[in-house]
């Protein structure tokens, strides 16, 4: 419902162990993304590597850099794609949740049950984030069941299954502001 929408550009593997041992903010990821980079100004890159610390993936906020910078991008636990050994974790949700942070959305737990959590008034707060499928889970005095059925939760990617109609905005609102040429 956000307008967004991305067409597959290309697949290209390369291997390299040390890429594929990455670790955000790392050289490896640096040289790794100098190298393989499409034009992140018009193309979302996706990279599948092994973090270490049971990392699942991760994405820089689209503020964190310039648009045409070769930083931007998901990096993904590769074992998370659909398919993947990454139980409860290998549905592809993880791409989804770091796809939500590159278009500027927080974690729903963000800030906990204090305004202004994560600048999105129709996600209910969340004291911290919510593992396995707790559906009833009510974690903060205000109202409202923590949205764990949310993207960008960190439930089991079973449970995941939305954004809200705020969270289309806010992500629209940051692609017009940081990814359309600006």
């Amino acid at each position: 419902g956000s307008g967004i929408t991305f067409t597959l550009h290309s697949i290209d593997r390369v291997k390299n162990n040390t890429w594929f041992a990455m670790s955000m903010g790392s050289p490896a990821e640096q040289t790794a993304k100098a190298a393989l980079a499409v034009d992140p100004a018009r193309v979302l890159n996706i990279y599948t590597a092994g973090p270490a610390n049971n990392v699942l993936g991760w994405a820089y906020f689209p503020w964190s850099y310039p648009e045409t910078h070769v930083m931007h991008g998901l990096v993904l636990l590769h074992s998370t794609l659909p398919g993947g050994s990454a139980k409860p974790y290998n549905l592809g949700d993880t791409a989804t949740h770091e796809l939500g942070h590159y278009l500027g959305l927080f974690h729903t737990f963000q800030g906990g049950c204090r305004a202004p959590g994560d600048y999105v008034s129709d996600t209910f707060d969340e004291a911290t984030p919510a593992y396995g499928c707790p559906q009833l889970r009510d974690s903060c005095p205000t109202p409202g069941l923590d949205p764990v059925w949310n993207f960008m939760d960190y439930t089991d990617d079973a449970c995941m299954d939305e954004f809200t109609g705020n969270q289309a905005t806010r992500a629209w609102d940051q692609w017009v502001a940081y990814r359309l040429g600006k």
